[in-house]
């Protein structure tokens, strides 16, 4: 590095221009960088999470028993979707879900799982859910899609929000607490 700064020296007092030498970082303002980002992740870690969801498909429904009213228009539809038998356990009455139509990609209606099958017939694989839309608004379609009777449909089940420390720890907590 001497040899450079004798270099750029040199020029300066031939007149060749202006030479501004630039002085290297110092070992203090890397450490305030690294205790920067250390704190930095540390937030992320307090105060982020996600959300813990179970996908679903089905098909919607027009509700025979609601009479069509134009106030409340979606609620007259209701997603029947099929939840994998694993999964069932995290599936409860209330639960609120979130429910796209087939072909309308940005289209998404959300509302409340009202029915649980609790019967089953031995060998299924999955549960018979019932949601009941609660998009407040007009009829579930937008400038392209409208929806019909029969029509496909994604479900995303809101199972409950992890925190992302928790999430990270939580092998290492539920060792200590046995």
């Amino acid at each position: 590095m001497p040899l450079f700064r004798r270099q750029a020296l040199d020029h300066h007092n031939r007149l060749h221009g202006d030479i501004f030498l630039v002085p290297p970082l110092r070992w203090q303002a890397i450490g305030w960088l690294l205790l920067g980002l250390v704190c930095a992740g540390g937030a992320c870690l307090a105060f982020g999470s996600f959300s813990l969801t179970i996908k679903a498909e089905g098909s919607l429904h027009m509700s025979n028993a609601i009479a069509p009213a134009r106030s409340n228009a979606s609620s007259r539809w209701t997603a029947r979707v099929t939840v994998p038998l694993a999964q069932i356990d995290d599936v409860h009455q209330g639960q609120q879900a979130r429910v796209s139509l087939a072909g309308a990609d940005a289209m998404a209606l959300s509302g409340t799982i009202t029915a649980v099958a609790t019967h089953m017939e031995p060998g299924n694989i999955s549960v018979p859910v019932e949601i009941q839309l609660t998009t407040q608004g007009a009829e579930p379609r937008n400038g392209r899609v409208t929806a019909i009777d029969g029509q496909p449909v994604t479900a995303t089940i809101l199972v409950e929000r992890v925190r992302l420390w928790r999430w990270l720890f939580g092998p290492v907590l539920s060792r200590n607490e046995q």
